[in-house]
């Protein structure tokens, strides 16, 4: 599935899950001070997937609403959501501040003077910043071990 035919929310357990649907492009709403009961009716509003450990939340919405999470390994839970969902790792990445879940906009080199380290400056071309919270990414080193956990996570999926 691609990002606009799917909206996840994340309760409190599981919160690692919540960044890396982020980092795939998934739009994932995360507050770990929110109710069970609050993520129940947001999920249900916004027809959103709610994604628990929590044992109790099959009594309180309507199965299809929700995915049980069964293991505490934050890439086997990925894993299955991926599997489950039949998740795109590939062509969304990094599209949503990682904070704020708000998709990024690029900005024109200019603008991230200053505000990222002098060499990520000087070595770097492309910017895009949240216009939320207005923090800056780059295609850092970062992209090639998102790149492994991502095949990690694949082979996980597949046995």
């Amino acid at each position: 599935m691609t990002p606009s035919e799917i909206k996840f929310a994340a309760d409190m357990m599981v919160g690692r899950l919540a960044r890396w649907l982020r980092i795939l492009g998934y739009d994932t709403l995360y507050n770990p001070e929110k109710t069970v009961q609050e993520w129940i009716q947001v999920a249900m509003k916004e027809n959103r997937i709610l994604l628990t450990r929590n044992r109790k939340i099959a009594d309180k919405i309507p199965e299809g609403n929700y995915y049980f999470i069964t293991s505490n390994d934050p890439r086997e839970q990925l894993a299955n959501v991926v599997e489950k969902y039949h998740l795109d790792t590939e062509h969304f990445l990094f599209r949503l501040c990682l904070l704020c879940n708000v998709p990024v906009k690029s900005i024109a080199k200019e603008k991230a003077f200053g505000k990222v380290p002098p060499l990520v400056f000087e070595t770097h071309q492309e910017f895009w910043q949240c216009p939320s919270c207005g923090r800056i990414y780059w295609r850092g080193s970062h992209i090639m071990r998102v790149g492994e956990y991502i095949k990690k996570i694949r082979k996980i999926g597949i046995q």
